[in-house]
């Protein structure tokens, strides 16, 4: 699994975006060299991402500085000895106390191996995260990305990032559902509808009778609703069967 770690692992991602999609080119060369930002992965890390949610960028940032002044080190175990008037005098809201809590008791208890979500695979990662109340998607695709490093995860629900890519691709609107059906400009399509926050369906062509297409077989991570037209390629984690939705349109 690629990981990025170095200002190399960006630039060798920046260049397989623009190639894999042309579109994106225009903006990568805008950006220039993108800066590496890369935190700990660890308790410290992830205590970061959620300090800094819904409150301005200087806030997050004194509130952090205090926490970790206080809370010193910044582990599972140190969080769980702190006292309730500690974490109010670091500027920690109730619902943020109780979040850091409920990682610590799973990282003390060994539920949740912050280090290990370096190496598995997103969907996984992202499942043992979120099992945790108070991680959801948006948080734990953000440690993943910025603190584990992985360079296969994008936070697809941040409304910033939806409308960057969309000033970026010169949309005049997010789109709210993408439905494609086989060959590689669908598969992108698709890609980029889900990056954009939007619903998206695949339909593998009718065509493609004794197989999957080469597209429709790696499209299911990007897909929300993921079909084949032929009942016997639908299999369990992959394609479900939903009868010939697509006749006479394919092609």
């Amino acid at each position: 699994m690629r990981t990025i770690r170095s200002p190399e692992d960006i630039e060798f991602g920046a260049k397989a975006l623009a190639a894999a999609d042309p579109a994106l080119a225009p903006a990568i060369g805008l950006v220039g060299d993108i800066p590496l930002r890369l935190s700990t992965p660890d308790f410290a890390g992830l205590a970061s991402i959620i300090v800094s949610q819904q409150v301005s960028k200087a806030s997050a940032a004194a509130i952090f500085a205090r926490l970790t002044r206080l809370v010193d080190p910044l582990d599972a175990a140190t969080m769980l000895a702190a006292g309730d008037e500690t974490l109010r005098e670091a500027g920690l809201s109730r619902p943020k106390q109780h979040t850091l809590r409920a990682i610590a008791h799973s990282v003390s208890d060994g539920e949740l191996d912050l280090s290990a979500l370096c190496t598995m695979p997103a969907d996984e990662a992202v499942a043992a995260m979120t099992r945790i109340k108070g991680i959801g998607p948006w948080t734990a695709e953000i440690y993943l990305l910025f603190c584990a490093g992985h360079a296969d995860i994008f936070p697809a629900g941040d409304l910033a990032l939806q409308e960057a890519v969309r000033v970026a691709l010169e949309l005049e609107e997010r789109p709210d559902v993408v439905v494609s059906t086989g060959a590689l400009p669908g598969f992108f399509g698709v890609v980029l509808g889900k990056r954009l926050g939007a619903k998206t369906i695949w339909v593998d062509s009718l065509a493609n009778v004794e197989e999957l297409s080469l597209s429709g077989e790696k499209v299911g991570p990007h897909a929300d609703l993921w079909l084949t037209q032929w009942e016997e390629l639908a299999y369990p984690g992959g394609p479900r069967y939903a009868g010939t939705v697509l006749d006479g349109l394919d092609g």
